[in-house]
């Protein structure tokens, strides 16, 4: 059923999302820049922890009986932008494995986010059927 409520809710989850996304990508470009390393290890474990907790903080804000619909979401829109550079490289034929690197990450980032919010929808279904 379409609300006001529902939908500014959905759009609230976007804009903490792409805010945690944003923060923590940050600190991990900050934490690089004073510690040094490997860019391409640095890219990749930033964008992995950045894609975790912008899809944990996205869907705390979501309606609570959409938890997995907006884990698998958010999921599948961090994974969105590495897999248009990695495309586009491609055919333009200036492949890069650092889009490989950063599609990696946001992958491994995001599936246990997605499968910690899988388990608490399906706790909380549970919780509610036993009242």
């Amino acid at each position: 059923m379409f609300s006001v409520r529902r939908m500014l809710r959905w759009a609230g989850t976007l804009v903490a999302a792409v805010i945690v996304y944003v923060i923590v990508f940050a600190v991990g470009a900050l934490k690089w820049q004073k510690f040094g390393g490997n860019p391409v290890e640095a890219t990749q474990w930033t964008l992995a922890v950045a894609t975790f907790c912008a899809v944990l903080a996205g869907t705390i804000t979501a309606p609570r009986e959409d938890w997995k619909t907006a884990a698998l979401a958010l999921w599948l829109l961090a994974l969105l932008f590495p897999l248009i550079l990695l495309i586009y490289n491609s055919l333009s034929g200036h492949f890069i494995t650092g889009n490989l690197f950063e599609l990696a990450g946001a992958f491994i980032g995001g599936f246990p986010a997605f499968y910690a919010a899988r388990i608490a929808a399906l706790k909380t279904k549970h919780a509610r059927a036993q009242k």
